[in-house]
């Protein structure tokens, strides 16, 4: 009897947050959900006790400054999610948090995160097919000098073009892809590379 009035309180909970309009979700800001006095997350399927109806509702996510960690499988099979923002104060995303969210395009997350990028789709390099992710935005690191980001963790998502770089000053700090320097200045050899307002574009192709 209880587990079923949690459900049904976790739905309702979670169908308060999503605008009908544009199918969007701006997640409540005292730093956690669902149980927002005490958890500084996102539990695991959050959105499991919405109906079919519902989930396909939902395509962008917004997860405001605050949270520090996305639990496995928070934001698993919602198959119309096209874009979501995860904030700096993130510190873990743990593995299969956005698994089987295929039609997800635009991506924001830490540094931290992007190492393991593949498996925050609870995916590896052999099933990572139909996957539409077309734009990587990545928050560079306060604390570190040098970033180091490794093509091999981008170029299994099919479609996608770019990954930007956001920081909020550019000189001081080394930029390598796959261990050799980008030159924030002008186009490289192999990718093209912009200094527009703090953010560098990383082109795939």
């Amino acid at each position: 009897m209880g587990n079923q009035r949690d459900k049904r309180q976790k739905t309702a909970d979670v169908k308060k947050y999503i605008d009908d309009n544009d199918g969007r979700i701006r997640l409540p800001s005292r730093g956690g959900y669902p149980n927002e006095s005490d958890v500084k997350g996102v539990l695991d399927r959050v959105f499991d006790a919405l109906g079919e109806e519902y989930r396909a509702k939902i395509k962008y996510i917004y997860v405001p400054s605050g949270y520090r960690q996305i639990f496995s499988h928070a934001f698993a099979n919602l198959s119309n999610l096209e874009k979501i923002t995860f904030p700096k104060t993130i510190t873990k995303i743990e593995n299969y948090a956005l698994a089987g969210c295929k039609n997800l395009k635009e991506l924001t997350l830490p540094y931290d995160s992007y190492a393991d990028i593949i498996g925050i789709f609870g995916a590896n390099k052999d099933n990572l097919t139909g996957y539409t992710l077309t734009t990587l935005n990545v928050y560079r690191p306060a604390d570190k000098t040098t970033v180091d980001f490794a093509s091999e963790n981008c170029v299994l998502f099919e479609n996608l073009i770019t990954v930007n770089i956001y920081t909020e000053f550019i000189g001081g700090i080394t930029y390598t892809v796959d261990g050799q320097k980008i030159n924030v200045s002008r186009t490289v050899l192999k990718n093209g590379v912009d200094e527009t307002g703090g953010t560098i574009t990383y082109y795939l192709k």
